[in-house]
């Protein structure tokens, strides 16, 4: 058959789909389990002081959240069923009295984070502080591991994408310390970056860092057992 029988393609550009959250999406939410719960400790994302330098840090950029449109909130569910939000910036409430009772709802179980907003200005928010003003002062490691830290820990509760940001934080971390020539992590329950504080976060970092230089020590030498060893058993 000739070409020209064969009538017109029709062609069309495959569709791409991202999976970056927009502030189309609504609200994206995702459960706060305090780490000392009874249900599960070791799937716990939170403790105290977590909660409590969340709080402060919605309270302390309330204005720079606005202009980028994020929005969060926490609510919980008591044993009624009935829904109700945390009231973060209750003034009238210190960020501590509202960090305990925040904690007391994630011990049960029965706290929700939500975040809105454009996901993509959240980030570049968040990335801009940490390249021009975090890592600008970070003259020692430890700085530079608490700016590393203060970042992931941003950009894991603002939850850019609709799926897997946990892992990908994970990746994230492990660039971002790379790049400050330290040595990258193996987390051992990394959803801790969602709601420790960001001491605690560079505390199971340094933990981290000290399993993964075991894990590169241990493949060595199972390398050099499986390679070394049959070359000197023929010689």
């Amino acid at each position: 058959m000739h070409a020209a029988s064969m009538g017109k393609i029709e062609t069309s550009e495959p569709e791409i789909k991202t999976n970056v959250r927009s502030s189309e999406d609504g609200q994206h939410s995702f459960g706060v389990l305090s780490r000392d719960n009874k249900m599960d400790p070791q799937a716990g994302n939170a403790t105290w002081e977590g909660i409590k330098e969340f709080i402060d840090f919605v309270r302390k950029n309330k204005e720079r959240l606005d202009e980028c449109g994020e929005r969060y909130t926490l609510t919980y569910t008591d044993d009624a069923g009935w829904t109700q939000e945390v009231e973060i910036n209750d003034e009238s409430q210190s960020a501590e009295a509202i960090a305990d009772k925040a904690h007391g709802y994630a011990q049960q179980g029965n706290l929700v984070m939500s975040v809105s907003g454009d996901a993509c200005l959240g980030a570049q928010r968040i990335l801009d502080s940490y390249y021009k003003v975090e890592m600008t002062q970070a003259e020692t490691e430890d700085k530079k591991l608490n700016a590393v830290a203060k970042c992931v820990i941003e950009l894991e509760r603002l939850h850019l994408f609709r799926d897997a940001n946990c892992r990908t934080l994970v990746l994230v971390l492990n660039k971002l310390l790379m790049q400050n020539v330290l040595k990258p992590v193996i987390l051992k329950n990394p959803n801790v970056i969602e709601f420790y504080s960001t001491h605690q976060l560079v505390d199971e970092i340094k933990l981290g860092q000290k399993c993964f230089e075991k894990s590169c020590i241990t493949r060595a030498k199972k390398f050099i057992q499986e390679t070394v060893g049959p070359i000197q058993a023929h010689r």
